[in-house]
């Protein structure tokens, strides 16, 4: 989100309230662009939201550097810096149907059909193995089985329709994906 990464805070030092006449700046430099301020609160905020996947900062990792700048108005000993590091790590996303199961036509003497989920499903970070699970709505005509191996297994029992819904998860989110077989 765009939401406050630092609530910067000065005092000019004559004994008053902390931010009192004191104006912010973002000075200008690579990142310094990237960021809100604002001007009496000194509440700094991203202009829009960073993306881990496609980094924004200078140098594309990830790491943003911004100088804020206190100003008290006076003549003298009017300005006091501060160097700010800001890294964006990864969330995790959901897995992703990359590919979408398509529907089958089988005859109910075809041997099973085994599907590899790796080729439908994919994971948004590229670092999570996913875990499979299948569903039939009718096992009685089709039994799908997700193996171990990142296998679907469907067996065709009789003649009929049934719709098979397989979910993948990375341990935190899941998505699925359905597709019908018909058995002639």
């Amino acid at each position: 989100s765009t939401g406050t990464v630092i609530d910067v805070n000065a005092n000019d030092g004559n004994g008053g309230a902390a931010d009192v006449g004191i104006t912010y700046s973002v000075l200008n430099q690579a990142d310094g662009s990237l960021f809100n301020i604002d001007a009496s609160t000194g509440i700094l905020t991203f202009k829009d939201a960073p993306d881990f996947d496609n980094p924004a900062d200078s140098d594309k990792n990830n790491v943003y550097e911004v100088i804020v700048q206190a100003d008290d108005g006076e003549a003298v000993n009017n300005t006091a810096t501060v160097t700010l590091t800001i890294t964006v790590t990864n969330e995790n996303e959901a897995p992703v149907v990359s590919s979408p199961l398509s529907d089958l036509v089988v005859d109910e003497t075809d041997p099973n059909t085994s599907i590899n989920l790796n080729n439908a499903f994919s994971d948004p970070e590229g670092v999570s193995s996913l875990t499979y699970s299948a569903e039939s709505s009718n096992p009685a005509k089709v039994v799908a089985i997700a193996s171990g191996d990142s296998t679907l297994i469907l067996s065709y029992k009789e003649f009929g329709e049934a719709t098979i819904t397989v979910t993948a998860s990375d341990g935190e989110f899941s998505v699925a994906d359905t597709f019908k077989v018909t058995v002639n």
